[in-house]
């Protein structure tokens, strides 16, 4: 039974009607998160740091001249399978950013598929003995650790009292419209998972803020346009998200179109870099 079948399920027997919850179960979000921790029966799915395995012949990922920092490698087969989150079933992903650089630019990021049966081999260091990098103290190759998947799940800010959303924008104010479970649903679905706290790395999920150029680089949008906003995160999914990892106040995420997603077309992610202060 998958996740949103028991969700259903069990709201139902609550009492609460079913088309109700299906209208909540459409903003729903189930989220893959990385924890130190291991479940029962786990493989290990996030490496973060250390010296990525790429395909055989294939360079390391730059921006000009400029190697991208390595990230974190994803073994797509040690992840559980979510509803309506479409990633790969084997393989792995790599994921490449520069975070002072590519905050505000988005460009200096780059994610990579792996097929499964490729082979590879650990890739050499580049030399990246350059003054292009904001701060030489952060070293170019992170420290090495593995963290496992678990389940948790996530819901947009609507759902969490944000009245100016719902005064700003009419597809907000439909939906909670016709949402007068949503305190029940919304303490249904914490009990049965975890929500999404914190910013451990994880795949899917909502991106906080969506921003103006995300969907189309010509895109003109106020940061506050709750009805855009609305509009992006139903068509945009966080493929991933991390504190990057010697520097605790930027924010990397990783985002695509679901269609694009499910297609394999990893080439149109957006890389959106966040800082806290």
């Amino acid at each position: 039974m998958g996740y949103y079948e028991q969700f259903r399920d069990a709201a139902v027997e609550r009492g609460i009607p079913a088309d109700e919850v299906d209208t909540f179960a459409e903003h729903l979000r189930f989220v893959i998160e990385m924890s130190s921790r291991p479940a029962s029966n786990t493989q290990v799915a996030w490496r973060n740091g250390g010296l990525p395995r790429l395909p055989a012949g294939t360079a390391w990922p730059t921006v000009g001249a400029h190697p991208l920092p390595f990230v974190a490698s994803v073994d797509c087969a040690a992840l559980p399978t979510v509803d309506r989150l479409p990633l790969p079933s084997d393989g792995s992903l790599l994921f490449f950013l520069e975070h002072e650089q590519d905050l505000g630019t988005g460009k200096y990021a780059e994610v990579l598929y792996v097929p499964a049966g490729v082979d590879t081999a650990v890739a050499e260091p580049p030399d990246y003995a350059d003054p292009f990098y904001c701060n030489p103290e952060i070293p170019f190759v992170g420290e090495e650790f593995e963290l496992y998947a678990k389940v948790t799940t996530e819901l947009p800010s609507w759902f969490d009292d944000d009245d100016e959303a719902r005064e700003e924008s009419e597809s907000v104010e439909r939906v909670m419209g016709a949402l007068p479970h949503v305190v029940e649903l919304r303490a249904l679905a914490n009990e049965l998972w975890p929500q999404r706290r914190g910013s451990a790395p994880g795949l899917g999920g909502y991106d906080t803020q969506p921003r103006s150029g995300i969907s189309e680089p010509t895109l003109e949008m106020a940061d506050y346009d709750y009805e855009e906003q609305f509009r992006l995160k139903r068509e945009w999914v966080t493929l991933a998200s991390f504190d990057t990892a010697d520097d605790e106040l930027y924010v990397g995420y990783f985002l695509v179109r679901f269609d694009d997603l499910a297609a394999g077309r990893f080439d149109k992610v957006r890389s959106f870099t966040t800082f806290l202060e």
